[in-house]
Order: C-alpha cells, then sequence, then structure tokens
C-alpha cells in the first residue's frame, strides 16, 4: 500500500512560518513539505548567532559624562548595524545553500545611505569644532556647539542631521575669506545711490540691470570672482546700458555674509536672453581685468567667469522638486524645504543650493 502523501504547504501556513521564524519574505520549492519547509527554516536560524549586547559601564556617581555616553552610543550604534549586516549575510548564504532566491538589498542600501549621511555630518561637525578650538574667548561657543552635535548624533534625528549637511556643503561650495577690500564699500554706495539703471536692495543684497516681467524670465545666469570696485559697477552697467547683455546682476553688502570677500561668487548675472558670443566675450574681459580667482560652480568659460550648466531654477521647479523629495521621505522634505526657504517664506534655488541638495541626496541613494 502506498504511503500516505504529506501535506504541502499552503499560503496561509507559509506567511505564519515565516511570521513565526524570521518575519522576512521567503521563497520555497514546489511541492515542499510544511515539515521539511519548517525544518530548513529553523537550520537557517539556528545558524545565525546574534551578538550580545553589552552593559555600559557608568561613573561613580551614577551618570555617564557626555564623551562616555557619546562614545557608547556610538559603540551601540556599530554593533546594532554589524549585527543586522551579519544577520542579513548569513540569510543569504543560507538561502543561496538550500537553492533559495537572496533577501532583497533594499533595507541595506538604506541603511548604507544613512551611513554616509552621519559621516558627512561627522566630518562637517568635526571641522566646525576645529575651528573653535584653543580660543579661548570661544571655550563657551565651542562646548554648546559641541554639546548640540552630541545631542543631533544621538538623537538620530534624520530631518535636522540631512539640514545641517545641506548648509554645511552650500556654506563650503560658496563661502570664502577674501582679503578685505577698503574700496568695496565705495563700490556699494555708488551702487545703491546711482539711479542711470534700474536697482534694488533686497536680503543684503543690491540688484541693478534690466530685471524680469511676466513675460520676461531669467533663463540662465553667470557668475563672477572678481574685485568688485566702483570702476567694476560702472563697466558691468555699461554692458547693460550698451544692450550688449540683458541681464541684471548683484553684489552683497559689506560686513555681512552676503559681502564679495566672503564668497566666490563675488557677481552674480542673471540674463534675460541667452547671453550673444559678443556678451560672453565683454564678460569674459570685466572678469579678466578684475580678476580674483575661480572656485566657482558650473562650467569654465574664462578665468573668474563660469556659466550655469542647468540654466535658471524657477521658484515653481524648487517647490516641485521639494513636493518630490516630500512623497519618497518626509523627513527629508522637510529638511529640503526649509533649507530652500529664505527669510520672507519664499522657496528657491541658487547654483550652490542646486548642488548642494543633489549631493546630499545621493549619500542617500535618492537622484534629482
Amino acid at each position: 500500500m502506498n504511503a500516505e502523501k504529506p501535506p504541502q504547504v499552503t499560503e496561509q501556513e507559509k506567511l505564519e512560518i515565516e511570521k513565526e521564524l524570521f518575519k522576512d519574505s521567503w521563497a520555497i520549492r514546489v511541492g515542499q513539505s510544511v515539515a521539511d519547509y519548517k525544518a530548513e527554516m529553523e537550520a537557517a536560524w539556528n545558524k545565525m548567532h546574534p551578538e550580545k549586547k553589552e552593559t555600559v559601564e557608568v561613573v561613580a556617581d551614577g551618570e555617564e559624562s557626555p564623551s562616555v555616553r557619546e562614545e557608547n552610543d556610538e559603540q551601540e550604534r556599530i554593533k546594532a548595524e554589524e549585527s543586522e549586516n551579519k544577520r542579513q549575510g548569513d540569510l543569504n548564504r543560507v538561502r543561496q545553500e538550500l537553492g533559495l532566491d537572496t533577501l532583497p538589498e533594499q533595507i541595506s542600501a538604506k541603511k548604507n545611505g544613512e551611513e554616509k549621511l552621519l559621516e558627512k555630518f561627522d566630518e562637517f561637525s568635526q571641522k566646525a569644532l576645529e575651528k573653535l578650538k584653543g580660543d579661548k574667548d570661544r571655550v563657551a561657543t565651542y562646548l554648546g556647539l559641541q554639546k548640540l552635535f552630541q545631542e543631533m548624533r544621538r538623537s538620530g534625528s534624520r530631518e535636522k542631521i540631512t539640514e545641517y549637511v545641506l548648509k554645511e556643503s552650500y556654506s563650503q561650495k560658496r563661502k570664502a575669506e577674501y582679503t578685505f577690500d577698503p574700496n568695496y564699500e565705495k563700490a556699494w554706495n555708488l551702487a545703491t545711490a546711482d539711479d542711470s539703471l534700474p536697482r534694488k536692495e533686497e536680503g543684503n543684497w543690491v540688484f541693478r540691470g534690466n530685471f524680469t516681467s511676466k513675460e520676461r524670465k531669467t533663463v540662465t545666469r553667470g557668475s563672477l570672482n572678481i574685485t568688485v570696485t566702483e570702476d567694476a559697477v560702472r563697466d558691468l552697467d555699461s554692458l547693460i546700458k550698451r544692450g550688449i547683455i540683458d541681464a541684471n546682476y548683484k553684489f552683497g553688502e559689506p560686513g555681512v555674509e552676503t559681502e564679495a570677500m566672503s564668497r566666490h561668487d563675488a557677481v552674480t548675472v542673471y540674463f534675460l536672453t541667452e547671453p550673444t558670443p559678443e556678451a560672453i566675450k565683454a564678460l569674459s574681459e570685466v572678469a579678466d581685468k578684475y580678476y580674483r580667482g575661480d572656485d566657482l560652480l558650473g562650467k569654465k568659460i574664462s578665468k573668474g567667469f563660469y556659466m550655469s550648466e542647468f540654466g535658471s531654477v524657477s521658484d515653481n521647479q524648487a517647490r516641485e522638486l521639494v513636493q518630490k523629495i516630500d512623497e519618497l521621505d518626509p523627513e527629508i522634505g522637510k529638511a529640503v524645504k526649509s533649507f530652500l526657504t529664505g527669510q520672507k517664506g519664499r522657496v528657491a534655488m541658487s547654483e550652490a543650493q542646486f548642488y548642494s541638495v543633489k549631493e546630499t541626496l545621493n549619500l542617500l541613494g535618492i537622484d534629482i
């Protein structure tokens, strides 16, 4: 008499076994019995050896010092990640031995992305502390900043950590420390008082030239790393007055973070029509005449003169980008929105902000 055929695995039984053993998605060979399937899964489980969690040692008064607590938190985080990586590696090796598909690596990819973000956070925060270290007049600032970084790291707030990385990435792209120019204030005074061209002051910037309207928008932009003098202002004005460039330009107010000595892009030029070869040549001559350096973003046209590689990003495009990121990851979306929102609530994106967002999101595996 034929032996009774063992019961076959049903979909419901598979789910119950998976929930009991692994809480992961497992494939199963056709025709495998419930007992065999469960035995193989138990064998896989027994091959894993999760590490034991070590007890954190405390100081005599019963409370950890901040430095000890930070070190312990970091050790626990590393151990947890190593344990998770080992667990997934063990599972995949067992699955391969059993002839099953390996587990997807989506979770690992996310963890790797967040690890890269934390590495960049640690790099930037360490540089910020190094600038203050040893300065007797800024001890309180150093200790306060150190505590803030420790709390951010301990909290694991992806929103706050991402926003900090975005801001520091932007700062490194834009900010500089050029020698103070005593004539710079004269250039500012001329630009903010002379009415031979339309002008406006906004957010510690002065803008001069042809401005946008409902019919006319910014199509692209360029950057000049030049020494801004009264003569430089007059030369740029002349290019606009003579119709060689259809644009407006801006530079920053003395004594604040927008001033030219604190930035590589001393002057930004916003074109309302695509610059002609004559316009490019004329601006190259201005850049050469007042040349200070390069270190600009975009495509190099000539020394001290670069053009945007992607044109101009409209406010609508900036808002759409924020919305897209928010749909992918709300925490990261909040960080990007905060980074791109100006003092008056306007969401906009400069060239440096674009590259900062792109590079930071790439750390997390998000491409824009």
